[in-house]
């Protein structure tokens, strides 16, 4: 199954189209609405994708959300679409475009594991938490345990899912005490 990324868009809005959307590349799987975002490696989601381009490709979340409910086999990138490929055999299609748009540098945002320091207390806001949390994990994953990473009390907090199988990270922003 698929991790539930659509919940880490943002509100399509008009504003910010691509953050309204899951970023796809051969590589891995990303969302963001500003205040969390997730990076979720290819590998080892239920997703082989067939003739990939090299520029990322952006879903819609309520596309993605549907994908969440499928059993999906494989996608094969067809121009505007994807056809997916399900485990029942039928297969459907998915709209698929690219944008012109800046999408955040995740890469950038993300803090580097060696930074990482011990913090005698810092606030988070529970709801956006939960959000992570659900966002990282597939919809048929049990164990929804959570490592986080401090780097200091303005730094983003690392969040990763553990025993989930899936080479996932989200990151939150703490908020002010």
């Amino acid at each position: 199954m698929l991790p539930k990324l659509h919940l880490l868009t943002a509100k399509d809005d008009g504003l910010r189209p691509a953050l309204a959307c899951v970023r796809i590349t051969r590589k891995d799987l990303r969302a963001c609405n500003s205040h969390i975002a997730a990076i979720v490696q290819t590998e080892g989601t239920c997703l082989e994708i067939e003739d990939l381009p090299e520029y990322p490709l952006y879903m819609k979340a309520d596309s993605f959300k549907l994908l969440t409910t499928l059993d999906v086999v494989a996608l094969k990138f067809e121009g505007d679409f994807f056809r997916v490929f399900l485990k029942n055999k039928s297969d459907k299609l998915a709209p698929v475009f690219k944008l012109d748009e800046n999408y955040p540098d995740l890469d950038n945002v993300f803090p580097k594991e060696s930074d990482a320091k011990e913090l005698s207390q810092i606030g988070i806001n529970p709801a956006l938490l939960v959000l992570l949390a659900e966002g990282l994990t597939a919809p048929s994953e049990k164990n929804k345990s959570l490592k986080l990473q401090f780097w200091g009390t303005n730094k983003p907090i690392l969040v990763s899912p553990l025993g989930t199988g899936l080479d996932a990270k989200g990151i939150i922003m703490p908020v002010h005490i």
